[in-house]
């Protein structure tokens, strides 16, 4: 195919558009307590009880009787709103418990008292198949007559209830939330730290009132205290199996009379306070005779982070601290399993990349700069206390790395007459070292150092290399995970935490793997369809969720698939029930969650992006193998003596060939604006790059419904596989526009393109993309985690003035604007939580490019609307919001104009019509 490599187009937004209104306070809808003296007397007596416990043996400053664990039924910003009136809130997080069995809820209104009692008159002789009926909670934490909240046990009972006519209740009423299932009780739990003693006495007192009915005003108002202690359900201690990491908790505690812990402590708030936290820490850990290894490290404003080496009589002091999140073991990597690989490339392009050429650095075991294929590519490398003697590699993972990183798709190379033609410099910051532990003597292990935490190796490293006025490097890849840390529903993870902190401070480009499952199950199914529909579904069990840091949201998290799906030439030892097919998710990839409800890194988009990552094979014995060269992934052998190559597969070998397309991109664009361009510009336009393969399109969507398909495909390959020269360049087919800017809390940018007529007319399949970044700030105390969210919207056959007006009518609310009849809109709800999000629009009709409106000014004409919606406060509130916007328009005909026509008319405009 003949590639035009055309420069992207530079994109000014129209306007601002109308503001966000401020959400109301409080929520209607909720249960109210059935007895609420009983409920208030209980927690006081729980408060009672918590308050006495013994505070003997607790290093001096530490007053544990003012931190509480209180169990929330629901907690929304009014709740905790009213709480940080009292203290600190240092952690949220949720335990959802199966209900079984499941239910169906609906809230519904009625309009006349009369209404309501013919109502509860007629349920209580069984109609409408209405289990049970609770009274709604106003916004004023009182009785809502009028409302009820209705339960059903099966499906059909609900939706007979809400259907019109005779099928359905004859009581007037309003339906204001349609049934919806209640699968789990979930309850949100949440660490509070009081500021004194005084403000205790005050909470207390405030319960009290609530309690006795008091209308009086002191701290809360009497509306107050029902929005908060209606929603507490109950007052607890910290214990010490909660402060418990997964590792420690499962494996116990080392028999080894000193061994090493990570602890992470709440982090108390300002740089006086931490300091004081921090001597109180030094002091308990000299008092239980361990000692701390490095510094204290503050993460944000939500952790302390340290590694300290003691015996049991530490680790009980560190389990029963009150300021302790928690104690684990220090993490253990898997095995990193590589297969023979004796071909040589053919030919090999020595010529030198330029100095201010692509780069990317390298966190990993190191690299092997003597390589014949790296020479003079590994223009700096620095080991950061691995523990091992020099920056070289000795476990062979790094270097498998950097070639790809390098070299990009080795595979493809190797399958082609194509010289090798090195694109992409590196740096090598080595914290991981051998250490025992591989698989049948050939597999290696890399570990990070005793000394020391694993966060303070890498935070090192990537402020190294990203600071250094030499390399200013802006694109890290990071092929590391802990498996003993995976993503829950719960807050965010230490290591992604750390990697969203300096993605943003830095302005950097993250790159990380989704990480591996080890030993997948194996099906035990008959049938190559039957097996391989087995590996399919078993990829969106917890087995395989995400683990630390892939949960990192301004991280570009990277899947594996397979490239291949049978073997050229099968044998009897492995005979050929490959488990993937090609182009499929590969079986020891790990999936996102994509939660249809919550909040936090759980609802995002994970992993955004996927590489060929190899597969697995059932072997004659029922056991899985992966070390045929045919299932792996080629890249460069750290033992090159031997042979220069050598075949690994995972998600390790993924993500560096979206770091070597990011580093394509920023060198180009950095080209084109002659300035460094945005870290979110540059994941915008690898995610806009990205296709989904057909195979896993189809393979994953089975005969699921299109929403049901949709999510699974999100979940196991995000956005798809990113395509180089697509993210850097555009061709005359194929036009790229994007803008880079700052958009405030609660406001909408907008901006708008008319499609060139020759798009519309003929025949091929059309595709409009857009694509938006941003990196907003995060606290991983809260549930939500982001503080700010971007909505996008693709709007078609509509005016600029038509959307301002539909805007300002829907109150702010894009969700809830209302287009005329033959407009339409592509929306990104489903992505909300994502920090990078894609709409598009593709077709092979041309009625859906088609713009009909009365406005001769709307015909032709699309709009893109980005908008920021602020989930809490932060010290950057009053701070906009950055982002990208990434825009294509494509038509599958290489004949059809596109871009010359885009380009001049974004010209003209910017010429004729100033940014107001």
């Amino acid at each position: 195919m003949a590639r035009d490599n055309l420069d992207h187009i530079r994109l000014a937004r129209l306007e601002v558009a109308p503001q966000f209104k401020p959400g109301q306070p409080g929520r209607s809808g909720l249960r109210l307590r059935p007895d609420p003296l009983g409920h208030t007397n209980r927690l006081l007596d729980e408060a009672a009880a918590t308050v006495n416990v013994t505070t003997l043996n607790r290093p001096p400053g530490v007053s544990p009787d003012r931190l509480f664990v209180l169990r929330m039924r629901f907690l929304e910003d009014a709740q905790r709103d009213l709480l940080t009136r009292f203290g600190v809130v240092v952690n949220e997080r949720e335990d959802r418990r199966p209900i079984d069995p499941a239910y169906y809820e609906l809230l519904v209104e009625f309009e006349e008292d009369w209404h309501r009692v013919a109502f509860t008159n007629q349920w209580c002789q069984g109609k409408w198949g209405v289990h049970a009926i609770d009274l709604a909670r106003a916004s004023d934490g009182n009785p809502d007559e009028r409302r009820y909240l209705l339960r059903f046990l099966d499906l059909p009972s609900a939706k007979a209830f809400e259907a019109k006519g005779s099928a359905g209740c004859h009581v007037p009423h309003k339906i204001i939330v349609k049934h919806k299932k209640v699968s789990y009780a979930v309850t949100s739990v949440v660490s509070v730290q009081f500021l004194d003693t005084a403000a205790l006495d005050r909470f207390l007192g405030e319960l009290r009132d609530r309690r006795n009915g008091s209308h009086d005003q002191g701290t809360l108002t009497a509306i107050q205290r029902a929005t908060l202690f209606d929603a507490l359900d109950r007052i607890e201690r910290p214990g010490p199996e909660e402060r418990q990491g997964e590792r420690l908790r499962t494996t116990g505690a080392p028999s080894a009379a000193v061994f090493p812990v990570d602890v992470d402590l709440w982090h108390p708030g300002s740089s006086q306070l931490v300091r004081e936290a921090i001597e109180q820490f030094r002091n308990l850990v000299a008092v239980a005779g361990g000692t701390i290894v490095g510094p204290v490290r503050p993460v944000m404003q939500t952790l302390l982070i340290a590694r300290v080496v003691g015996g049991a009589r530490t680790l009980d002091a560190l389990l029963n601290y009150d300021r302790v999140a928690r104690v684990d073991l220090p993490p253990v990597l898997a095995p990193f399993r590589f297969a023979s690989a004796d071909t040589r490339p053919a030919r090999v392009d020595p010529h030198a990349i330029p100095t201010d050429g692509p780069l990317a650095c390298v966190v990993d075991s190191g690299v092997v700069a003597g390589h014949p294929l790296l020479r003079d590519l590994v223009v700096d490398e620095e080991d950061f206390r691995s523990g091992e003697e020099g920056p070289a590699d000795q476990v062979g993972h790094g270097t498998h790395v950097a070639g790809i990183v390098v070299y990009g798709d080795i595979a493809s190379l190797l399958q082609s007459d194509r010289p090798w033609e090195p694109k992409v410099r590196v740096v090598s910051a080595k914290v991981l070292r051998r250490v025992a532990g591989g698989f049948d003597g050939e597999d290696v292990r890399p570990g990070f150092s005793a000394g020391e935490r694993a966060e303070s190796q890498i935070e090192d490293a990537v402020r190294r290399f990203a600071l250094d006025p030499d390399r200013k490097c802006r694109v890290f890849n990071l092929s590391i995970g802990n498996a003993a840390l995976c993503l829950g529903r719960g807050h965010q993870l230490p290591w992604a935490l750390l990697l969203d902190e300096l993605a943003r401070e830095l302005d950097i480009v993250v790159v990380v793997s989704a990480g591996n499952v080890g030993c997948p199950n194996v099906p035990t199914v008959p049938g190559r369809d039957e097996f391989r529909a087995a590996v399919r579904e078993q990829l969106f069990s917890d087995e395989h969720a995400l683990i630390d840091p892939a949960s990192a949201m301004t991280a570009l998290t990277v899947g594996a698939v397979s490239r291949r799906g049978s073997f050229t030439t099968p044998d009897t030892e492995w005979g050929d029930m490959v488990a993937s097919p090609a182009d499929c998710p590969a079986p020891i990839t790990r999936t996102g969650t994509l939660a249809p409800n919550g909040a936090g890194p759980a609802r995002a988009v994970k992993p955004e992006l996927v590489w060929f990552g190899g597969n697995l094979s059932l072997m004659s014995n029922g056991a899985w193998h992966d070390k045929h060269p045919e299932l792996g992934e080629p890249s460069l052998n750290h033992d090159f003596t031997s042979r220069w190559l050598t075949t690994a597969n995972g998600t390790s070998v993924a993500a560096p060939f979206v770091t070597h397309v990011c580093s394509l991109v920023e060198e180009r664009m950095r080209r084109l604006l002659n300035a460094s361009p945005s870290a979110n510009l540059i994941r915008a336009l690898a995610v806009n790059s990205a296709r989904v393969p057909k195979a896993a399109e189809e393979w994953l969507g089975g005969d699921l419904t299109e929403a049901q398909a949709n999510r699974r495909r999100l979940r196991a390959v995000g956005y798809g596989m990113p395509d180089p020269y697509r993210a850097c360049y555009s061709d005359n087919h194929r036009a790229v526009m994007f803008a880079e800017d700052r958009v405030a809390e609660r406001h909408f940018h907008l901006y708008h393109f008319t499609i060139p007529p020759a798009f519309v007319s003929g025949r091929g399949v059309r595709l409009i993309r857009a694509t938006v970044a941003h990196d907003p700030p995060v606290r991983g105390t809260r549930l939500e985690y982001l503080s700010r969210s971007l909505t996008i919207q693709l709007y078609r056959g509509v005016s600029t003035e038509q959307i301002r007006r539909a805007l300002s009518e829907a109150g702010g609310d894009a969700s809830a604007v209302k287009l005329p009849e033959r407009a339409s809109r592509f929306e990104s709800q489903l992505y909300e939580w994502s920090t990078v999000q894609s709409v598009e629009c593709c077709s092979n009709a041309r009625t859906s490019f088609e713009c009909f409106d009365d406005h001769e000014a709307a015909r032709g004409t699309w709009h893109v609307l980005v908008g920021c919606k602020p989930r809490f406060g932060t010290e950057y509130s009053t701070s906009p919001q950055r982002y990208a916007l990434v825009l294509s328009i494509e038509h599958s005909d290489e004949k059809v104009e596109v871009y010359l026509p885009l380009r001049l008319q974004v010209e003209e405009r910017a010429r004729v019509r100033p940014r107001t």
